[in-house]
Order: structure tokens, then sequence, then C-alpha cells
């Protein structure tokens, strides 16, 4: 994670670690895990970094559900992706939140 600063090494850690396969996490919502609230922006950057790649980049979608495109490709090829893990869907690109977004354990 060399190429990494602090705080994309904290989101993607975050990320692999806590945020299961068939679950989602917004883009705020990731940033308000590792201690940074209001960094959604600095989170959806870096989702588009080659490296974020080697993470589970497609499980993070905008705070209404929407699916945007990531480090492996556009909307359809994360979309893909998602189905593939099982997460479902009230459109064409938008994830149903209500069952599949992360909940952190208290």
């Amino acid at each position: 994670m060399s190429d990494l600063t602090d705080f994309q090494e904290k989101i993607f850690t975050k990320l692999e670690d806590d945020v299961p396969a068939g679950q989602v996490v917004s883009y705020g919502q990731l940033a308000e895990l590792v201690g940074s609230s209001g960094a959604q922006r600095a989170v959806g950057s870096a989702m588009k970094k080659d490296v974020a790649a080697d993470y589970p980049c497609w499980r993070v979608v905008g705070a209404d559900g929407a699916v945007h495109e990531a480090a492996i490709g556009d909307r359809d090829a994360v979309r893909s992706r998602l189905k593939e893990e099982g997460v479902e869907f009230v459109d064409e690109y938008t994830v149903d939140l209500e069952t599949c977004q992360y909940r952190e354990e208290s």
C-alpha cells in the first residue's frame, strides 16, 4: 500500500476487512467509519485509483444506493460484480440499501 495516503490505507483496509461480500457501503459511510466524516469525495476519488481494483471497490455506492464507476470498470462492471455477490437491486443501477447496506456491529 506504499503509494497510498494514510487516509486511503484506512479506507481500503476497512473496506477489505469489514464489508463482506453481498453488502455495500456508501462513500460517506466509509469516510465516517474511518473517522473522516464529510470526506465522501475523497473516498470516491480513491475508488477510481488503479490500486482500488486490488480491494472490493465495487462495494462502495452512492448514498442513495446508486452504482458508480470504479477501478474495475464502468457501472455495468460494478453492477455485474455486485450481482455475483448476491447484492439486490431496486432498479438497474440502484442497490437495495434496506437489505444490502453494511451496518457496523456495536
